[in-house]
């Protein structure tokens, strides 16, 4: 399991109008394999969930100022998930709201927009609601499959 000491759960449907159930403490959806930390959406209709992964947080746990962050991806792509790897600012415990607080989007993967990836930056002066984000979109690259017949 992840160390609970740096991360936190939320459980439910939370965000988006997302398709999966978010789970707390289950190791098929939130788990450490060989020291990288392993999310996993599942279509497995779990306590009756038809899809269920996990979404883990450090709010209130551990704060970074500087550091470096290595992902390596695999990406469901069905209508209603959102896989998504995102930083947000400390000061939402201070009661500052999206955007106030600060959030950069690494990556999105909008369930209805399968090939494309997304980053924003969301502040006050770059919010998506009034058009000023600053975004970048990449096309998903395709695993190579060589073909077969000559």
């Amino acid at each position: 399991m992840p160390d609970s000491t740096i991360w936190g759960y939320e459980e439910g449907y939370i965000r988006n109008g997302e398709a999966q159930y978010y789970i707390k403490n289950r190791p098929e959806n939130a788990r450490v394999e060989e020291g990288n930390l392993v999310i996993e959406a599942r279509h497995d209709t779990w306590i009756g969930k038809k899809i269920t992964s996990a979404s883990i947080n450090a709010y209130g746990k551990k704060i970074m100022l500087y550091g470096r962050f290595e992902v390596k991806a695999e990406l469901p792509t069905a209508v209603g998930t959102w896989p998504a790897i995102w930083l947000l600012g400390n000061v939402i415990s201070e009661g500052a709201e999206c955007p106030a607080c600060g959030e950069i989007d690494i990556l999105e993967n909008v369930g209805f927009d399968p090939d494309t990836i997304h980053a924003n930056i969301h502040t006050e002066a770059n919010n998506h609601s009034i058009g000023t984000n600053k975004r970048s979109r990449i096309g998903v690259v395709k695993p190579f499959t060589p073909s077969t017949s000559r």
